[in-house]
Formats: structure tokens, C-alpha cells, sequence
């Protein structure tokens, strides 16, 4: 195993030279890359983490999103900056995860990223960022419609899309008030079919 190539590489990706296409095609395809990440000792103060390996902590995310992108750059920062490598990393992941956050209302979170990618290329290139957000949380807010009020989600927001278009949410019920679920009725406007979520406390 080359490991200053190798950890080259790594600098090269955390500072934005490398994509992260081409990171997690070597990743993937590479053993000496898990090998080397297969290192507990940059996560040992970390709460959550202490006990694991780098590549246990990236196994959490998948890294076709744009959480999963942020998560596997802050991971391998953490652990070149665990061993002394000067490093100047990119805010790219960190900014477009934030971008992403910011231009959706707090009862939606988008999972499918091409979907979100397709509302993103849709704003009108002449606005500036700000307007961009702006009008892109109005889009979202279009799209994510409901009879009298949004959801209030108790966990995460979990807003079906089937066949690239959000349903409509209908309402939220609790079958019973000693029952810590809750129930959430979304429908098709064009079929009228319903989905049911479920969350609980």
C-alpha cells in the first residue's frame, strides 16, 4: 500500500481538486483506501463514534446525496487533520448541503436528489443566489401542497413522491391518545389514491 499517494489523494479531494465522483470511485474500487480508513483512533473523542472506524462512520451516509457527500468530506478531513496533514478544505459540500436546507420549508426534506436537482436547474439563471433561494422555497412550497395545513412532523419529514410528483398531504391523526403513533394521509390528486405514513414518539 502506497500510503503518501494514497493520502495525497485524500488531500486532494478535501481540498476540492478531486471530485467526489472520482474520491468514491477509489474508495470503492480500492482495498489499500479501506484499509487505511479502517482507523478508530480520529473518531476515539467523539461520543457517537468512539469504537468506530472511518469506514464505519462513511457506511452511514449514502454518498449519492448531498448529506452523504458533506458527511464523507468532514469524516476524511477528521481524519488527516488527526494526523498532522496540512490541509485547506473545500466549504464546497458543506455550502451546498446548507443551500439545499435553506431553499426547502421546514415540513419538507427532499431524499430523491435527482428530483431536487430538477427543481434546482429550473430556477431562472438571471437572479442572483439570494433570489434564487428565495424563489426556489416558493417552488418547493407549490409543489408540497396540502388541504389546510402542512404536517408536523414528530421525526423527520417523510413527504411521499410517486412518479416525480409529490401527493397531497391531508391530515394527521392518532388512533387512540395512549398510542405514540401517529398516522399521516397523503393522496393523489389525479387518482385519488391514498398513502399512509406512520411516525412515532
Amino acid at each position: 500500500m502506497d500510503k503518501e499517494k494514497i493520502t495525497q489523494e485524500l488531500v486532494d479531494f478535501v481540498e476540492g481538486r478531486v471530485s467526489f465522483e472520482v474520491f468514491w470511485d477509489k474508495y470503492e474500487s480500492g482495498k489499500d483506501y479501506k484499509k487505511l480508513l479502517d482507523d478508530k483512533k480520529p473518531n476515539e473523542k467523539f461520543t457517537y463514534q468512539k469504537g468506530k472506524t472511518i469506514n464505519q462512520c462513511l457506511s452511514f451516509y449514502l454518498p449519492s446525496t448531498a448529506l452523504g457527500k458533506m458527511a464523507h468530506h468532514s469524516y476524511i478531513v477528521r481524519y488527516l487533520e488527526f494526523y498532522n496533514v496540512l490541509i485547506s478544505p473545500t466549504a464546497k459540500y458543506k455550502d451546498d448541503y446548507k443551500y439545499r436546507q435553506a431553499i426547502q420549508p421546514s415540513y419538507v426534506s427532499i431524499e430523491d436528489e435527482e428530483y431536487l436537482n430538477s427543481i434546482i436547474a429550473s430556477a431562472p439563471s438571471e437572479l442572483t443566489e439570494a433570489q434564487q433561494k428565495k424563489w426556489l422555497k416558493e417552488k418547493i412550497k407549490s409543489l408540497f401542497r396540502y388541504d389546510k395545513s402542512p404536517p408536523r412532523w414528530i421525526q423527520d419529514p417523510e413527504w411521499p413522491i410517486v412518479n416525480g410528483k409529490p401527493l397531497v398531504f391531508r391530515s394527521q391523526t392518532k388512533n387512540d391518545p395512549n398510542d405514540e403513533r401517529i398516522w399521516y394521509t397523503f393522496y393523489d390528486s389525479d387518482t385519488g389514491e391514498e398513502v399512509k405514513i406512520m411516525q412515532f414518539y
